[in-house]
C-alpha cells in the first residue's frame, strides 16, 4: 500500500493504511507477518510439508530483500508500481484467485458430475441441471511454477520468501527493531538452544538462546511452545527485555543496496515498449470504471480479485500486451466473452481505487471502447454472406445495416457513438480465428472522479440501455438502416 500510495501520489487512500501498518509494527513488531500476512500463512503450510530444517545463511542473504525493497521504492517515486512482483498480498491473493478458485471449480465441477445420475434417480432437477463453470486465465502456469519453486526453496531454508525475498518484511524489519509487544525470557532459561533450532525465522542466535533479533521475529509463539522449562513468553508487561545486537549493516553494503535497487528500478522502465508507457498510443481495453492509464497502472496492485469477481471470465491478466509496466494488470479479452453492461462487480471487489466502483445507473454508460470491423474478415462484407450476428447480440443497437453501391446484400457498420465495447458482437462473430469485428480502447471514457453518465452526455454518446424497453413496446419505431441481410428489398 505505500508503494502504491507514492507510485499513485494517494496518500489520503493508500497512506492512511499504511501508515496504521507502520504503526503497528512499534507496538507489536512483526505480528502481521506471523499472524495476519496470507502469503506468511502459505508459507508456513508449505513449510509443514516440505521444509527439514529453519538453518539461516549469512547477513549478505538477507540483503537481497532490501534490493528489491529498494527497487521498488525509486520506481515509485518515478511514478511506477513494481511492487505486485513480491508483494505478499498481491502474489497470495493472486494465486488464490487465479489458480486455487479455479482448481476449485474444477473439482466442483467433476464431483457435480459424478452426482447428476444420483440426482436424476432423485429427481433432483436442480442438481441434474446445475453447471460449475471454470474460468482460465493466461497467467495460471506461471503463477504456478512461481509457487512450485517456493516448495522446492522451503527444502533448503523454512519461510524463505519471508526471510529472504520478501520486501514489505524488509520495510517491517526496519519498525520492528524495538517493539513493546515482544518475547521475554524468564531466569528459568536454561539456554538449551531447543527454541533457536525451531525458530522459523532464526530470530534467536543458537549461540544465545536469551537473546531475539525482533526485526526478525513474527511473534509465531513457537518458542514459547517448545521450552521445556516455560522460560519464554510474549507480552508487554515491564521486566527485562533480551535483545541480540541489532544487525547493523556497513555503508558498502547500504550503497550496494542503493545502487542495486536503482538498477532494478530503472531497468525494467527503460525497457518497457511504447504500448504500456504513459501517453502511449495503444492502451489495452481496461476494466469499466478503469482510472486514467498512467494513474490506473500506478494504483493497481495485480492482486487478481477484479479477475476473480468477473462474471463472465472475460476480464484477464496481460502478459506485455501492455509493456513492463502493464505485467498481470487486467485487461479485456472480448474475444472469449462479453463484459456485462449491468455488472459491477470488478469494480466492487478493487481494493485499491484502480477500478471506480460503479452504480447500477452509472454503469451502462461506462464507454470502455469501440468496435471496429474487418471488412476483409466479414461474411457480409467480403463473403457476401447473409449475417446480422453482430446486430443481434448488440446490447446498445449500435449496429447498423446498409447497402453499399454494387453489394448484393446489406453489410454492417459501428454507430461508434452508440457502441460502449462490451463485446458482444466479438464473441459472438462466427469468425472465431480473427474475429471480423473487435474492440479496441479508442475513445475510452476513463474518469479519475465525476459521472460516467454526465460526460457520455456531454460527448454525444448514446449509451441508454432503455432502448431496448422502447423497442420492446413498438418495435416497428426500432428500424435499422437499409434491409437486414436475406431479405428481399
Amino acid at each position: 500500500m505505500g508503494i502504491a500510495a507514492i507510485a499513485g501520489r494517494s496518500f489520503k487512500v493508500f497512506g492512511f493504511p499504511a501508515l496504521i501498518v507502520m504503526l503497528s509494527m512499534l507496538l507489536f513488531g512483526r505480528a502481521f507477518c506471523g499472524h495476519i500476512c496470507p502469503m506468511g500463512a502459505t508459507v508456513d503450510f508449505i513449510d509443514k510439508g516440505v521444509a527439514k530444517r529453519p538453518g539461516t545463511f549469512s547477513a549478505r542473504t538477507k540483503t537481497v530483500r532490501f534490493v528489491f525493497l529498494a527497487a521498488l521504492v525509486v520506481s515509485a517515486v518515478f511514478g511506477m508500481n513494481f511492487s505486485y512482483g513480491l508483494s505478499p498480498l498481491s502474489l497470495s491473493t493472486r494465486f488464490y484467485g487465479l489458480v486455487i478458485l479455479p482448481m476449485a471449480a474444477l473439482i466442483s465441477g467433476l464431483a457435480l458430475d459424478v452426482f447428476r445420475p444420483l440426482a436424476r434417480m432423485l429427481g433432483w432437477q436442480s442438481a441434474v441441471f446445475a453447471q460449475v463453470a471454470t474460468p482460465v486465465f493466461p497467467t495460471q502456469l506461471f503463477l504456478v511454477a512461481f509457487f512450485a519453486g517456493l516448495v522446492f526453496l522451503a527444502r533448503f531454508r523454512t519461510r524463505f520468501f519471508c526471510r529472504f525475498l520478501c520486501p514489505a518484511g524488509a520495510l517491517f524489519s526496519i519498525f520492528a527493531r524495538k517493539p513493546l509487544l515482544s518475547r521475554r525470557i524468564a531466569d528459568s532459561c536454561t539456554g538449551c538452544g531447543k527454541c533457536a533450532r525451531a525458530c522459523p525465522m532464526a530470530a534467536i542466535p543458537v549461540k544465545e538462546p536469551s537473546k531475539t533479533l525482533y526485526y526478525d521475529c513474527i511473534l509465531c509463539g513457537k518458542c514459547e511452545k517448545l521450552c521445556p522449562t516455560n522460560a519464554v513468553s510474549f507480552g508487554f508487561k515491564a521486566g527485562e527485555k533480551k535483545s541480540a545486537e541489532p544487525e547493523n549493516p556497513s555503508r558498502r553494503r547500504i550503497l550496494a543496496v542503493a545502487v542495486a535497487g536503482t538498477a532494478a528500478a530503472v531497468l525494467p522502465a527503460v525497457s518497457n515498449s511504447e504500448a504500456g508507457a504513459p501517453g502511449a498510443s495503444h492502451i489495452p481495453v481496461r476494466p469499466p470504471g478503469s482510472v486514467p492509464e498512467d494513474e490506473f497502472l500506478a494504483r493497481c496492485a495485480r492482486c487478481g480479485l477484479c479477475m476473480a469477481a468477473c462474471s463472465t471470465n472475460t476480464l484477464r491478466p496481460l502478459w506485455l500486451e501492455a509493456g513492463v509496466a502493464g505485467l498481470f494488470s487486467p485487461g479485456l479479452n472480448t474475444k472469449i466473452a462479453r463484459c456485462d453492461p449491468k455488472c459491477t462487480r470488478c469494480g466492487h471487489a478493487c481494493p485499491t481505487g484502480a477500478i471506480r466502483p460503479l452504480s447500477n445507473e452509472e454503469r451502462p454508460w461506462v464507454k470502455i471502447g469501440t468496435a471496429k470491423i474487418t471488412k476483409e474478415n466479414c461474411l457480409a462484407w467480403a463473403g457476401k454472406k447473409a449475417c446480422m450476428t453482430c446486430d443481434e447480440v448488440c446490447p446498445y443497437d449500435a449496429i447498423k445495416f446498409f447497402h453499399p453501391k454494387g453489394h448484393p446484400i446489406a453489410v454492417p457498420r459501428v454507430k461508434s457513438s452508440s457502441c460502449a465495447g462490451c463485446g458482444a458482437c466479438e464473441s459472438a462473430c462466427p469468425v472465431k480465428t480473427t474475429p471480423a469485428i473487435r474492440v479496441t480502447s479508442e475513445d475510452a471514457v476513463r474518469l479519475s472522479s465525476g459521472s460516467y453518465k454526465e460526460v457520455a452526455r456531454d460527448r454525444g454518446y448514446d449509451l441508454d440501455l432503455a432502448w431496448q424497453n422502447r423497442k420492446k413496446e413498438n418495435p416497428d419505431a426500432m428500424t435499422v438502416d437499409g434491409i437486414a441481410p436475406g431479405f428481399d428489398p
